[in-house]
Formats: C-alpha cells, structure tokens, sequence
C-alpha cells in the first residue's frame, strides 16, 4: 500500500512539474516566437502530443537538454602548404598572393614573383602546375621581380600554418580583385574595405566576392560590406519579427566606395543567413551577379531560452528578408550563372590552402571571363 502511495505521488510530481513546463513553454511561444499562435491550441497539443507537438507550430521549436560542461576540443592540424596562391599572369605563372607567415612568405616570396620553374620544370603553366599538384614535400622555385633584375630562388617546404580566414587577392591577367569571405566576424567589413583600397591602384575593372560556405555572423558587419557596393538609395537586406526588439534595419546605399564597379558574387548550397541576404542586397542594390549553385535558403534566427535547470526551449523570433521584401526561407537564392558544384575536397583546398586552387575554381573562373 505505501509503495503506491509513493508511486502516485511521484507520478503527481511529475505531471505538476511537466505542467508548470508547459506553462512555461506557451508563455515563451507568446512573448517570443516568429509567428502568432492561438494559446488553447498550443496548450492542447502540448498536453495530447509533449514536445513533438512544437513542430506544428515552429520547424525550428524543440526542447534542448542543459549543455553539460566539455573539454575544448582540440584544433585541427592545418594541412601543408607554402603558403602560395598561383594564377595567370598572361602566359606565365604568378604568385598572386603570398600568405602572411606561410613558407613561401618567411622564404621572402613576394605577391606578383612570376615563376620560371619549379624543381626544374618550367616555364610554362602546364609544366609548373603538376608540380604543386603533387603530394606536399620541398620544392626549389625560381622566379622574378618586377622591376628587379635577375632571377630570384627559394627553398619551400609545405608546413602547416593558418591562413587568414578574410582574405584577398589581385589577378593581373582579369583586372579583378578577389575576396574571400567566409563569415562575417566583427572586423569584417573592414577587412574587405583596406584589402580593395590595397588594390584600387592596379584597377579595378571587376570585384569578385566569394560566399561560399559563409553560414553567417554579425549582420551589421554583412549590412556594412553591403555599403561598400550599393548605389545610392539602394535598400540594404532586412531581419523581421512580430516583436519590436528583435527587428533589424540598416542604412541604404549612400553610393559606397566600389558602386558601379561590377561585381560578381560566388554561392553555393552552404550561403545562408546573413549571406544568403548580403547577396540577395547586392544582387538587388549593386548590379551584382551571382555564380554558383543555388544558396541554402535557411534565412530563420533562432534563440534558445532557458526554460528550467532541465534545459530550454529553441524557437524561431525573426528572419532574414531580401531588400524587395521576399523572403529567403526555404527559397534561397538561384544564381544568374549556374556553376556545377566542385569536388568534396573543394572546401578543404580553400583552408589549406591548394596553390593551384584558381586554376580549378569553376566559379571563379567564369566569374572573371564575362
């Protein structure tokens, strides 16, 4: 009899706390969730189906467990590299950018040393490429300056070493400058500015700038690299809610550095968010084109808030929307220039990164032939 007893009244403590959990659930749906959703109902289907009814209401919405406190994980070794990105310099190979703190940067390599051989085989493209294709080990490299007399060598020996996340690059052969930009931390929009301004004296005829695998960051940062591009007046990209606080706007265009320079836009199934709506703004307010494959269409915001020492609540509270107001959920952006989409490896060469990468980036060779 006493052990029933216990067990009903366990089974009641439980329903009350499960009750006071779902009080606690509808009143953050009310306060905070994207959408309006009728309480009786959100109540009734959280009694009749526990947390799996969430979904009905919010594709995002579900109970997350209390983060138990975990080691750092270890960073990943960076792969070998001399630190070079090759490109064309009419006929003959050019180090387009020589990495800060790579080997070919504490070998004294400079942007724009036009290769003459690498172990021996030269000067040709076809020749020089096969041999930084090859598995990473010392090369000898012979090249030349401009405006310095004589040919120059270095001894590289591919080593680990991370390269910068935001970074770029001037191709000679195109009149183009290239930035990428993975993500948008704060600094970003910095970044890109100093970096084109750096290059604004070799001429600009064509600005490409690369969103691939860009998932997202700080929008302020994507509103001020908009900024640099937009026409004047042009709207920038949008956060909506249904709550106040949670609506985000930003400055149209005033005519930025690089307006009316043409841009190119790279893409793929990993732009989303704040990318995915930096974009859908360039494409909108600076004449931009984008190459690639269609972006990610994953545009929602969501928070996590904490419902009890047991765990939180995730929810959907706002969402990116293009500067004409449609909407990128679900949609993404389809690019004007359709590139089949690169090998699985294509992500790791561009954080090694592979020295011949350009060579074999489709998108961004067709951005720079139009």
């Amino acid at each position: 009899m006493r052990k029933t007893l216990l067990c009903a009244l366990a089974a009641l403590a439980c329903a009350c706390s499960d009750g006071k959990r779902d009080g606690k659930i509808v009143e953050v749906f009310q306060r905070h969730s994207l959408e309006a959703h009728d309480e009786a109902r959100l109540r009734a289907e959280l009694a009749a189906r526990g947390p799996a009814g969430l979904k009905l209401f919010d594709p995002y919405a579900a109970l997350v467990g209390a983060r138990p406190r975990v080691a750092a994980a270890a960073a990943l070794s960076p792969s070998p590299s001399t630190g070079l990105i090759l490109g064309p310099c009419g006929t003959r190979v050019c180090a387009l950018r020589v990495l800060r703190g790579s080997p070919a940067d504490k070998a004294g390599m400079k942007d724009f040393d036009r290769l003459l051989a690498a172990d021996g085989a030269g000067p040709s493209p076809d020749a020089i490429l096969p041999v930084f294709a090859r598995e990473p080990r010392e090369l000898v490299v012979k090249a030349e300056r401009m405006r310095r007399p004589g040919e120059l060598s270095f001894t590289l020996k591919p080593a680990g070493f991370r390269p910068p996340a935001i970074f770029g690059l001037y191709a000679p052969s195109a009149s183009a400058a290239y930035i990428r930009l993975p993500s948008f931390p704060t600094g970003a929009a910095g970044l890109v500015e100093s970096g084109l301004a750096s290059m604004k004296a070799y001429g600009l005829r064509k600005i490409v700038l690369d969103l691939r695998y860009n998932r997202g960051g700080l929008p302020r940062e994507a509103a001020a690299v908009f900024a640099l591009f937009a026409s004047r007046g042009r709207p920038c990209f949008s956060i909506k809610s249904r709550h106040e606080g949670y609506n985000m706007d930003f400055p149209p265009g005033r005519g930025g550095p690089y307006a009316g320079v043409p841009l190119a836009v790279l893409v793929n199934g990993e732009t989303a968010m704040a990318a995915e709506a930096l974009a859908a703004a360039l494409r909108e307010g600076a004449g931009a084109r984008l190459y690639g494959a269609k972006t990610k269409g994953s545009a929602t915001v969501v928070k996590t808030f904490r419902l009890d020492g047991r765990g939180g609540l995730r929810l959907a509270v706002a969402r990116f929307l293009a500067p004409s107001g449609a909407a990128l959920e679900g949609a993404g952006l389809e690019p004007d220039i359709a590139v089949p989409p690169a090998g699985p490896d294509f992500h790791g060469d561009w954080l090694r990164p592979a020295e011949t990468l350009l060579y074999r980036d489709a998108a961004w060779l067709a951005a720079v032939k139009r």
